[in-house]
């Protein structure tokens, strides 16, 4: 359980790895109108910024690494920020791109102002990779950790 938005509701981040790599490893939950609702597949890690609301899908595979930066407001997610890399030109030096997503598609954007719209985004905060020990989906560790 970890606290992604400013509501007194933690969210839930799930591990399944058993998960192939392109079904991502790790899958954010919010509870909302009494119903758990699944909000992303996080990728290949599980990272967010501690009550802003931003969170990170992550994925890194045949040479290039993909991270967008999304929002959590009123359990939706919203894409917001992207850097993607690749490595195919100059191995193993990655070249990244930066983009802004707005009119339902994503508009390239510099470095600066990606950097600038993140810092908006977040502010001081630093992204917080969760760290913690994996429970097997038994009833009795269902009713011992997710209180």
């Amino acid at each position: 359980l970890v606290s992604v938005d400013s509501d007194s509701v933690p969210e839930l981040i799930v591990s399944n790895p058993q998960a192939s790599h392109a079904q991502g490893y790790y899958s954010l939950y919010t509870y909302r109108d009494g119903k758990v609702r699944f909000v992303a597949n996080l990728g290949d890690s599980a990272s967010y910024y501690s009550k802003t609301g931003v969170f990170l899908l992550y994925y890194m595979g045949g040479g290039s690494e993909i991270t967008q930066y999304c929002r959590l407001s009123k359990g939706k997610r919203t894409y917001k920020l992207r850097k993607s890399g690749s490595d195919s030109i100059k191995p193993p030096n990655f070249v990244y791109s930066y983009a802004k997503y707005s009119s339902n598609r994503w508009n390239s954007i510099s470095k600066s102002s990606f950097s600038r719209q993140l810092r908006a985004l977040v502010g001081k905060k630093s992204c917080t990779n969760v760290s913690y020990k994996l429970h097997k989906n038994t009833s009795q560790n269902r009713s011992r950790y997710l209180k």
